[in-house]
């Protein structure tokens, strides 16, 4: 991966394929590396309707995200102590 992701390549990288750093990531290991990646339902972008994501499997998911999807917030309600005042990323 050094050639495009080596020192300040990566972000060169990036911005000439005009995607996010996961994206990039991927970009390089499929397209420029030839190495076909493995779909893994348990990692989720900020890119995806989150609202799709079945509750009950909250739990077993690795990765969750947030953003924005035909212009409205995009995220997952997570129960817990704090309010999203305290904590709007959910990470405490």
């Amino acid at each position: 991966m050094a050639p495009w992701a080596g020192g300040s390549r990566f972000e060169q990288t990036s911005a000439r394929i005009r995607l996010p750093d996961d994206c990039t990531v991927g970009f390089i290991v499929e397209k420029m590396l030839g190495v076909s990646m493995v779909h893994c339902p348990l990692f989720h972008s900020h890119l995806e309707n989150l609202l799709l994501i079945s509750h009950r499997s909250i739990q077993h998911q690795v990765t969750l995200s947030y953003g924005m999807f035909e212009n409205k917030m995009i995220s997952i309600e997570v129960k817990g102590s704090f309010s999203k005042e305290e904590d709007p990323s959910r990470f405490v």
